[in-house]
């Protein structure tokens, strides 16, 4: 009864919202952010303050499917820090309640990112149309970006990393389904972010699907330990 929602679903094809329940609302985000960290990756990439290594590369494959925390940290060091890859996000008008303030400890344990679900649903929106490094690079390079990161969010993690859209869900036997996303957990706050794209009697539909549920007084949650 503690546990509150925020959940946004998004018709990509036409933006229609479906579902909207505290869309704007600060949350802590645990892994989510690390979607925003590759996004400042590739804007810088693209603009060629950065070039990429192959250490670079594994960095990022390490971050996103695996959700390494150690490599999360590095890439923002090599952004320039917290305080850049903040202001990088920020200049990309894409972001309205992300704050990039620590990194990430190994045990995972970070409580002052935050995030909203508007802010992810953004972003998949934004990736999907291929839009997503905006209008001051051309449409080959948003091409190439967005392709590169919808490629690393449907890579599969540890098998251990539950996928909270998919796993246990309508969608988990659908070999039709096809998904795209990102997890994050820290205590007080359980989320997934991505993009779903099923087949429906009016053809392919694809929708943006960001939904946490959060709690404001998570210090008396018991964590079950895994044997």
């Amino acid at each position: 009864s503690d546990d509150k929602l925020s959940i946004i679903v998004e018709n990509l094809e036409n933006g229609e919202i479906v579902v909207s329940i505290h869309p704007d609302k600060r949350l802590k985000s645990a892994s989510t952010i690390k979607v925003p960290i590759l996004h400042a990756y590739m804007i810088m990439r693209t603009e060629g303050k950065l070039i990429e290594t192959s250490y670079h590369k594994k960095q990022i494959k390490n971050m996103i499917p695996f959700s390494n925390n150690s490599s999360t940290n590095t890439i923002i060091e090599l952004l320039g820090g917290l305080d850049k890859t903040q202001k990088i996000l920020e200049q990309t008008k894409v972001y309205k309640k992300v704050s990039l303030i620590e990194h990430i400890p190994e045990n995972g344990r970070s409580y002052k990112n935050i995030i909203s679900v508007s802010d992810l649903s953004r972003i998949f929106r934004e990736l999907w149309h291929h839009r997503l490094i905006g209008s001051k690079f051309s449409r080959e390079q948003n091409r190439i970006v967005s392709i590169d990161m919808l490629n690393l969010l449907k890579l599969p993690g540890h098998p251990w990393l539950k996928d909270r859209i998919k796993a246990g869900t309508c969608y988990s036997t659908n070999k039709t389904v096809h998904l795209w996303d990102k997890t994050g957990f820290v205590k007080g706050s359980n989320g997934n972010a991505g993009i779903v794209e099923i087949s429906t009697p009016f053809g392919r539909k694809a929708y943006s699907i960001v939904v946490f549920i959060h709690r404001k007084d998570f210090h008396n949650i018991k964590l079950k330990t895994r044997k």
